[in-house]
């Protein structure tokens, strides 16, 4: 089918796609969805054509293959629809095609072969020097490291003519002090006189640990031990008596609490 001459653009050579195609389907009174369902293009591409808005179809490609079909349905000459096109959009298929293939055609060329493996033995070649720098690298270092070892052994000392013997282990020097342990304390309190005393016992301090309380009756004894000090208050100082590692101490009556310590009972001190 001819392309009416009213849509043929003055003085060009060119004429209108999009109007092409609407009135080509207004004259047979089709809508799009009879298009859609008759090309099996979607209604959006069908609109895009005859707005001539083909940047919203995927590709030129699809453009070409979508005029053809849709023109064709509708009785207009497809294939002149894809030249208006092309000459308006597109460069000649035969030279996208020379310069899509050009890359490989020069890729694929001796010259280019050649100088690839001429690149990849040059990284080579430059590898194994690094790799042989950096082992000559590390040699120096341990030969340096294993000098430094040698020089800082102290050379063995020879006496009367002999070389020293097997180091055998030494008795401990006299002249070192021993470090002392720590001993526990052992704290007896005894009841005395006719009515003993009552008392509360605790570690270190009136706020430690709770040891003992209740009543020493006369002869009658309680025995701590303690690695610290020992906190006491008696109700009756006269009436007990305190033995600390075997040692007999005797409560001032003046006072009721004490701190008992390796040294004796003391006044313990006010808070």
């Amino acid at each position: 089918m001819l392309v009416p001459a009213h849509l043929w653009r003055a003085g060009t050579t060119m004429f209108e796609i999009g109007t092409t195609l609407l009135e080509a389907r207004a004259r047979q009174q089709l809508d799009i969805p009879s298009c859609e369902a008759g090309t099996k293009i979607r209604a959006k591409y069908l609109r895009a054509m005859e707005e001539e808005q083909f940047d919203v179809l995927p590709s030129p490609t699809y453009v070409r293959g979508f005029l053809k079909t849709y023109g064709d349905f509708l009785g207009v000459d497809g294939q002149l629809l894809v030249d208006e096109y092309e000459s308006r959009n597109a460069q000649p298929a035969r030279l996208t095609r020379d310069i899509r293939t050009t890359p490989s055609r020069r890729a694929s060329s001796p010259r280019a072969r050649n100088g690839k493996r001429g690149k990849a033995a040059n990284r080579r070649t430059e590898g194994q020097l690094l790799w042989l720098a950096l082992g000559g690298v590390m040699g120096i270092a341990l030969l340096v490291w294993l000098g430094a070892g040698k020089a800082s052994t102290p050379a063995p000392q020879i006496s009367n003519g002999l070389p020293p013997g097997p180091v055998t282990p030494t008795t401990q020097d006299p002249h070192l002090a021993t470090p002392e342990v720590s001993q526990p304390i052992k704290v007896q309190l005894i009841g005395t006189g006719p009515y003993g005393s009552y008392v509360d016992v605790r570690q270190d301090s009136a706020t430690g640990t709770q040891l003992f309380t209740g009543l020493i009756s006369p002869t009658g004894s309680e025995t701590f031990s303690t690695m610290s000090s020992i906190w006491l208050l008696s109700a009756n100082p006269t009436g007990l008596r305190v033995v600390v590692d075997g040692k007999t101490r005797v409560l001032p009556a003046s006072t009721t609490t004490f701190v008992i310590t390796k040294n004796g009972p003391q006044p313990a001190p006010h808070s």
